[in-house]
C-alpha cells in the first residue's frame, strides 16, 4: 500500500521479480477494504498515505486479523527515529526503510510470510542469490545520481528507470516552490508531505544527496526549526535543479539514440547500445573481448558508414593497436549520435 506512483512501481517490480502476485492500493482506507474482501499472505504498508495513514489502517486490520494470520510490514523513509515503535504499537510485524533495498524487503518477507496452501507461492531465498542483470543502465557520470547504487537497484531494467525519471521530472521538478509556498502560509503539514515525498522518491532513484537533504528539510519542518529552513531549502533547490537537468540530458540522449541508429531488422536497440558501451570499455582496458563485441555489432548495424568504421576498427584490433581502435571507437560513438558523458 503506497501512495506515490514512482515508489509503487519500484516496490511492485521488486516483488514481481520474485514471482509474487501483487495488488496495490494508494491509501489506507482502500487497503482496509481490500484485505476484508480478499485473502492475502502479507500486507506491505507505507506509513504516510492520504485519506488514512498506514498506522490507522493497520490498527483497523488488526481488529479482524492477528499478526500471524496476516503479517503487516511497514515502509517509510528513515527520517523519524520513533517510526519503528509507532509501527509495532499499531500491530505491524516488521519495518523496512525507504529507499527500498531488494534484499531488505525479501528478508522481511522471509521472516514474516506464511503462505497458505494452494494460494500464492512459497517465497524462497533464490531471488536473493540470483545473479543481477549486467546490462548497464547508462555510462558516464550523471550529476546527482549514484550510478553504482542505481545499477543494483534497477538491475539493467532501462525502460522502468526511464519511466520513473520522466514521471519525476513531470510531477516533482517544482517541489521546492511547493514547499516554500506552503511554509509562507504556515501550512507545515503540506510542506512536510512534499519533503517526505521527494525523500522517498529520490532515494529510489539513487539521488543520494537530494534524498539526505529532503530528510533534513522534513525533520526541520516537523521540529519547527524555522531558522534552518532558508539554508536547507536553498540546498534542496540546487540539488533538485541538478537532478532535473540530469534527467533531461538522459531522456534527450535516449530519444536521440532510439530515433537515429540504423539497425538491421529485429535488432533489440537496448542490446545494441549496451554492446557499444561494452566494446568501448574492453578497448580502454586492452581486452581481447573487444573483438567479440565488435563482431556482434557488425551483425546488428546496416548503415554503410557505421560498417566502414567497424571494419577499420577490426583491422586495428587485429594489429593489436588499441590506441588506434580507441580513436576509431570515438568516431563510431559520434556517428551513432551518442553522448559519451551520459550514455544510455
Amino acid at each position: 500500500m503506497e501512495d506515490h506512483e514512482i515508489n509503487l512501481q519500484v516496490a511492485q517490480e521488486i516483488l514481481e521479480s520474485a514471482m509474487l502476485k501483487v495488488h496495490s492500493c494508494s491509501n489506507g482506507h482502500d487497503a482496509v477494504l481490500e484485505v476484508n474482501r480478499n485473502m492475502y499472505d502479507v500486507v506491505i504498508m507505507d506509513i504516510h498515505m492520504p485519506i488514512m495513514d498506514g498506522l490507522q489502517a493497520s490498527r483497523l486490520i488488526r481488529e479482524k486479523f492477528d499478526g500471524k494470520t496476516l503479517p503487516i510490514i511497514a515502509l517509510s523513509a528513515a527520517a523519524m527515529l520513533d517510526d519503528q515503535k509507532k509501527c509495532l504499537d499499531a500491530g505491524m510485524n516488521g519495518y523496512v526503510s525507504k529507499p527500498i533495498k531488494k534484499i531488505n524487503l525479501f528478508n522481511a518477507l522471509l521472516k514474516h510470510i506464511n503462505p497458505r496452501v494452494g494460494i500464492g507461492i512459497k517465497l524462497s531465498r533464490d531471488p536473493l542469490l540470483a545473479p543481477r542483470h549486467e546490462t548497464p543502465l547508462f555510462h558516464g557520470d550523471i550529476p546527482g545520481i549514484d550510478l553504482e547504487e542505481c545499477q543494483m537497484r534497477y538491475e539493467g531494467k532501462r525502460d522502468l528507470f526511464l519511466t520513473i525519471l520522466k514521471q519525476f521530472k513531470s510531477k516533482y521538478s517544482d517541489a521546492g516552490e511547493k514547499i516554500r509556498s506552503a511554509l509562507q502560509i504556515d501550512d507545515l503539514a503540506t510542506a512536510r508531505e512534499w519533503a517526505h515525498s521527494i525523500a522517498g522518491i529520490s532515494g529510489n532513484m539513487a539521488a543520494r544527496k537530494l534524498y539526505e537533504t529532503s530528510l533534513a528539510v522534513e525533520t526541520a519542518i516537523l521540529e519547527k526549526r524555522r531558522e534552518n529552513w532558508p539554508k536547507l531549502l536553498d540546498q534542496f533547490d540546487l540539488l533538485l535543479q541538478q537532478l532535473s537537468e540530469s534527467i533531461s540530458m538522459i531522456i534527450s540522449n535516449n530519444d536521440n539514440i532510439q530515433s537515429e541508429i540504423p539497425l538491421t531488422e529485429d535488432v533489440d536497440r537496448d542490446l545494441l547500445i549496451s554492446t557499444v558501451f561494452m566494446l568501448g570499455e574492453s578497448i580502454n582496458k586492452y581486452e581481447y573481448n573487444a573483438r567479440k563485441y565488435l563482431a556482434s555489432l557488425k551483425v546488428m548495424v546496416k548503415d554503410m558508414e557505421l560498417r566502414k568504421i567497424l571494419d577499420d576498427m577490426q583491422d586495428l584490433l587485429d594489429r593489436v593497436n588499441y590506441k588506434g581502435a580507441a580513436l576509431s571507437y570515438d568516431s563510431l560513438v559520434t556517428a551513432m549520435g551518442l553522448d559519451r558523458t551520459a550514455m544510455l
